[in-house]
């Protein structure tokens, strides 16, 4: 058997919303067609929206709801489980450091997992944030992160932007 994927969805340079994204998702296993519900897909994106949300507001009563028991975590210098994360992010706000989320730019999801790409400042410093979120059950089960320092506009070798 083989896998067929078509995702189709457009990305415009204002913030993400529901309706500017369509994602078809079509699995072919010899002459069956299985469709992944738009609702599992759309309420993978509004999860991980949901918590980058709770980023920028400082809601952590919120954001613990959202997060799995069991919650496993990829970037090396954070902990598994909410106890790591609220480690590092403690360790983190006593060296004077602030990870700020200021825009969503768009979300992705294929299946369980939801990828999203967001702007904001670490340290004060211009940063792209680069998040795929895992959902089971309802909950972030697992994450992957990437975070780029945004180079000075003036050292751009084309006006494309990072986003």
């Amino acid at each position: 058997y083989f896998v067929l994927r078509e995702v189709k969805f457009s990305i415009s340079r204002q913030p993400l919303e529901y309706d500017n994204i369509k994602n078809k998702i079509k699995l072919k296993r010899l002459h069956q067609i299985i469709k992944i519900p738009e609702e599992i897909i759309m309420t993978n994106k509004e999860k991980a929206l949901e918590l980058i949300g709770t980023f920028v507001s400082g809601d952590t009563v919120k954001a613990k709801e959202l997060f799995a028991e069991d919650y496993i975590q990829h970037n090396t210098a954070i902990s598994d489980g909410l106890s790591g994360l609220g480690a590092a992010l403690e360790a983190m706000a006593k060296q004077g450091i602030q990870m700020v989320y200021n825009k969503t730019h768009f979300v992705l999801a294929d299946g369980d997992y939801a990828f999203a790409v967001s702007e904001g400042t670490f340290g004060k410093t211009p940063t792209s944030y680069y998040d795929l979120f895992r959902v089971e059950n309802g909950k972030i089960a697992e994450h992957w992160d990437v975070m780029e320092t945004i180079a000075d506009e003036t050292t751009w070798q084309n006006q494309n932007g990072k986003f």
